[in-house]
């Protein structure tokens, strides 16, 4: 779990789902808002039961993606990260490049 000041409030993240500009890559959906006053990056991952019946399927893919982003800290923008289906089955070198793909574009 990201420390308190790198997490969005359920207010901030339904701003950034209406406001937010939005990135497609073949297994995530990156919604975000650039801000240049946030110290901090904030983040937050969603997958749904689309992509995985199985909780604990669910849960290891939110820890992976949590760890790649916590190494990743040089950008000004509050994030959304959606997972597509068959992220689940991603290898861990292929995952954190895409997420670097699109904390980059």
């Amino acid at each position: 779990m990201f420390p308190k000041k790198n997490r969005l409030s359920k207010k901030e993240i339904e701003e950034i789902l209406l406001s937010g500009e939005r990135i497609h890559s073949p297994h995530l959906l990156l919604v975000f808002k650039r801000t240049a006053t946030q110290k901090n990056n904030r983040f937050a991952v969603v997958v749904s039961k689309k992509v995985s019946l199985l909780a604990t399927e669910r849960n290891k893919l939110k820890r992976r993606i949590r760890a790649i982003i916590q190494k990743l800290n040089n950008y000004k923008k509050d994030s959304i990260f959606f997972t597509k289906p068959k992220s689940v089955t991603l290898p861990h070198n292929i995952l954190k490049q895409e997420i670097e793909y699109l904390l980059r574009k």
